[in-house]
């Protein structure tokens, strides 16, 4: 699967103005309303740790896994020094209890692109979730990847940092395909770097069929951030799946 390398840090810096504490109350509220306690939740794909973060302050101490070192490096910063942090993709998820809850956001089930590696990842966190324990993520909608990654590109602008992000998508794959070139100041000096990265839609009866293979029923699925049935300009949606 595709993750973050020396981007790390640059795409941490283009997220802080999202409200994560915001996210962290939806994902709360999502999780209880489909009968969760929430006393053991996993953050699968944690990135640099800011929802994690917000988690903590509603009293929850999360299981914080990601695949890539320099987003953990980040998450350490900022989390508490006992929180336990797992470098491991999630494909090769292995923890050494079982959770309530796990929340995965920021799409990062659309980084995964082959049927065999997700269903790898699903199976591997129905091992460790407990019987009625619920698994709320959110992917990328169909709408985002046809119109809005197709052929795209996206350029961000600050004084010691420049970002150009192309996009392609093909609907044949269903996969898009980012390419990312960015200029850091260093003193006087700018340097370069680049970095690709991969994602792939997953509809709503792929992510069904796979999740109950592994051991999960569907719940709910829901408009990005709200409690409203998906539309048909639905970007982003949330879905709830449970242990059985």
């Amino acid at each position: 699967m595709s993750g973050y390398g020396s981007f790390a840090a640059v795409y941490d810096r283009l997220m802080s103005d999202f409200d994560y504490a915001s996210a962290a109350g939806y994902l709360v509220k999502l999780a209880k309303k489909h009968g969760s306690a929430l006393k053991k939740p996993l953050d699968l794909a944690c990135g640099s740790g800011r929802l994690a973060a917000e988690l903590t302050k509603l009293g929850l101490d999360p299981v914080c896994v990601d695949g890539s070192p320099e987003m953990l490096s980040l998450a350490r910063e900022r989390l508490p020094a006992d929180t336990l942090l797992l470098c491991q993709d999630m494909t090769e998820l292995d923890l050494n209890d079982t959770v309530d809850a796990c929340f995965c956001t920021m799409d990062s089930v659309n980084y995964v692109t082959t049927k065999a590696e997700l269903k790898a990842a699903f199976k591997l966190l129905a091992l460790f979730t407990d019987k009625g324990g619920v698994f709320v993520f959110d992917v990328d909608g169909e709408r985002k990847f046809a119109e809005d990654l197709a052929d795209a590109t996206y350029t961000y602008d600050f004084d010691d940092l420049c970002l150009v992000w192309r996009t392609e998508y093909s609907p044949r794959s269903r996969k898009a395909r980012y390419g990312l070139t960015w200029f850091e100041r260093d003193g006087s000096v700018w340097r370069r770097f680049d970095e690709e990265q991969e994602q792939r839609f997953w509809s709503r009866e792929e992510l069904t069929a796979m999740l109950a293979e592994a051991g999960f029923g569907f719940a709910a699925v829901y408009d990005a951030y709200t409690l409203s049935p998906p539309k048909a300009e639905s970007r982003r949606l949330h879905y709830v799946f449970k242990r059985i």
